[in-house]
């Protein structure tokens, strides 16, 4: 059995590593254990993740998910790489731990789909496909995400409205009814947010409501835009581990801002793309998946 650490941050990276985890145990043909966890169950955003992580995998998922007491390994590894080049010398039953599983990615020899399988995403995407959306009825549907509350305003991850204004109108120019919401947050982390200290403001997005899209700011639950993002015809992501978890599942058109390791094939460069026009093969093709 494969176990990892649960992180102690935000809830975008400490799914991206359960996720990953998920998909390096399937890749190397292991049972996954589960996720040895921090004490913290608020992450640094003020979310509590096992009530987050009943509603992404299923009610009462948390039990089984995350292991106390901590198990007694047999093996431990720094990494996935170190992982698969002793995967021979496992024994069955054997209990294995690996802190951090997003280095799967360095393994270029290897396809995508040999971790992330069919079987595997079809499992992770049933909880949430049968959960109301907002989406309007009978037009396209594109789910954005802004990463922008935890960033100061000259973050290099804080990519410029005007990136996405430029994606956007490609992805109009194929779909012009296209229904588009917007979510991102104006809260930074939880000590920020305890001394008053703020870097957005619900102004920052007006330029997106001009365009007729729908913003939300700071829902109750980070459930809602993940459901979202994950079923949306067009998913336009950020640089963010919380854009990754919903992109992996969405198995229409991923359209990211130029920072993945790996990104999954299909996904479209949306910085590459701003630079062609919009009746471009890339483009045509990962919207054609979203029909």
């Amino acid at each position: 059995r494969l176990f990892v650490a649960e992180h102690g941050d935000g809830a975008g990276h400490r799914m991206k590593n359960i996720l990953d985890g998920m998909a390096v145990a399937q890749r190397n043909k292991m049972n996954f254990g589960g996720t040895v966890p921090v004490g913290n169950i608020v992450t640094e955003h003020g979310h509590n993740f096992r009530t987050l992580a009943d509603g992404f995998f299923g009610t009462g998922a948390t039990e089984s998910l995350f292991i106390q007491p901590k198990p007694e390994f047999q093996l431990s590894f720094n990494s996935v790489p170190e992982l698969e080049k002793r995967r021979d010398e496992l024994e069955p039953g054997s209990y294995v731990f690996v802190p951090s599983a997003n280095e799967w990615t360095s393994n270029r020899q290897v396809e995508v789909s040999d971790y992330y399988s069919k079987e595997l995403l079809a499992l992770l995407r049933l909880p949430m496909s049968s959960r109301p959306t907002l989406f309007a009825v009978n037009r396209p549907s594109v789910a954005v995400h802004l990463r922008r509350g935890d960033l100061h305003r000259g973050d290099a991850r804080a990519t410029k409205n005007e990136y996405y204004y430029e994606v956007l109108e490609h992805v109009k120019h194929h779909l012009p009814n296209a229904d588009i919401h917007v979510w991102s947050s104006i809260q930074s982390y939880s000590a920020e947010v305890e001394q008053g200290k703020r870097h957005w403001n619900s102004s920052d997005f007006d330029g997106f409501r001009q365009r007729g899209m729908t913003v939300h700011l700071d829902g109750e639950s980070l459930l809602e835009p993940w459901v979202h993002m994950s079923r949306a015809d067009v998913f336009v992501s950020s640089v963010s581990s919380f854009s990754y978890v919903p992109s992996v599942l969405n198995q229409h058109c991923v359209i990211f801002a130029g920072s993945l390791d790996r990104p999954f094939p299909g996904w479209v460069n949306g910085l590459e793309e701003i630079k062609k026009s919009p009746d471009n093969d890339a483009m045509r093709n990962c919207l054609a998946r979203g029909k």
